[in-house]
């Protein structure tokens, strides 16, 4: 805390019941004192499971400060997702937080993306998160379990939300080849990773990645609202989110991970699975123009 001349500490922990993170203070990084409730959320979060906050985490950013948040326990009574990681962005003054709008953003509509730290890299904010499924654990023998998300550079959109992209090193870390469809308007993939990029027209867009026939997801966007479904969803959690009037969405896959970004970066949804991971095919029905690059690993690696 600049202003202070002394440093702050946030923890995440619950205040009679109510997840909440705490704010203490220290001259010398060595001897601690509680200062008070930097943040606390409203009770209906509790009644709905939530235990207290996990890995909070707050920096400046563009002028204002962001507080994200894990609420461990909590399940969303409108789609069945649980251990959500939300975000508010407002102003730190005087030890005292103030968000600009009351709402939590949700920062992921999959449940796969938890426990975000950020760092500084000269004048950019760099954020990775868990990913870890917490509806079905990993096969026996698989060797995956709890991988990191891609890195991702954080922002404030015009409307102040909290956006994230991937970044831009990705470019050079996993070299890109440009796939042309086939006959058919599929494309043939390798075992590699592949990013995809729609702009234009969403609605009605329907993209599918499977092996001999079978499903390794799909994303689609129906009415407004964008969705991704894996082989082992029996449709009672429901990932979607909200993408009115959206014209850009970015789909990056590596061995079961899906990372979507839409809005900028403003919605983002992960989902990881261990069913199918190498796809084959990707199908891509849609009106926006659509770019599908296969990215190498700079060494070999099988799913």
């Amino acid at each position: 805390d600049e202003p202070a001349q002394a440093y702050r500490m946030v923890l995440g922990a619950a205040l009679d019941g109510d997840p909440a993170v705490l704010l203490y203070g220290s001259d010398d990084l060595f001897d601690w004192t509680y200062i008070g409730p930097l943040y606390r959320a409203p009770a209906r979060f509790g009644a709905e499971g939530a235990r207290a906050v996990e890995c909070p985490d707050f920096f400046p950013l563009h002028g204002k400060w962001v507080l994200v948040m894990g609420f461990v326990g909590h399940t969303d009574p409108a789609s069945g997702r649980h251990n959500l990681l939300y975000a508010l962005v407002g102003d730190f003054e005087g030890d005292r937080f103030t968000a600009d709008r009351e709402e939590l953003q949700l920062l992921d509509f999959g449940t796969e993306f938890y426990a975000m730290q950020s760092f500084r890299a000269d004048d950019r904010q760099i954020a990775l998160a868990w990913l870890f499924n917490w509806e079905d654990r990993k096969p026996a023998g698989s060797p995956y379990s709890g991988e990191m998300s891609l890195p991702r550079e954080l922002a404030l959109d015009r409307d102040g939300r909290l956006s994230m992209q991937p970044v831009k090193e990705l470019e050079a870390a996993w070299p890109g080849e440009l796939l042309e469809p086939e006959g058919d308007g599929s494309y043939a993939l390798a075992d590699a990773p592949f990013d995809l990029q729609l702009n234009g027209t969403l609605d009605g867009s329907k993209i599918t990645a499977s092996r001999d026939g079978v499903m390794s997801f799909e994303v689609a966007v129906h009415q407004g609202t964008l969705s991704v479904r894996l082989p082992q969803d029996d449709g009672t959690i429901r990932y979607i989110a909200d993408v009115t009037g959206t014209t850009d969405l970015r789909i990056i896959y590596d061995c079961g991970i899906v990372e979507i970004f839409a809005a900028g970066g403003a919605i983002c949804g992960t989902r990881r699975s261990y069913a199918n991971i190498g796809p084959e095919r990707l199908g891509v029905a849609s009106d926006a123009s659509a770019t599908v690059v296969q990215r190498y690993r700079r060494e070999a690696h099988l799913c």
